[in-house]
């Protein structure tokens, strides 16, 4: 099994100071909607958990396009 998303980082090389920031603001952007979905479109957790997988799998393609 592959490591969380947040955990794998693209060889240094090929990141920009401006993707790293980029991608720090994405994640607190998709921390920011998961708890909007839980807390107030009381979203179940199971639907939470599908869109942190989701978005783990999309930032993984991110950093291995870089």
């Amino acid at each position: 099994m592959r490591p969380p998303a947040e955990t794998l980082e693209a060889a240094p090389s090929f990141v920009t100071e401006d993707d790293r920031v980029f991608l720090e603001r994405l994640d607190e952007a998709q921390r920011r909607f998961r708890d909007h979905a839980e807390y107030v479109l009381n979203h179940s957790r199971a639907t939470i958990k599908t869109y942190k997988i989701s978005y783990d799998v999309f930032r993984r393609f991110l950093l291995d396009r870089a």
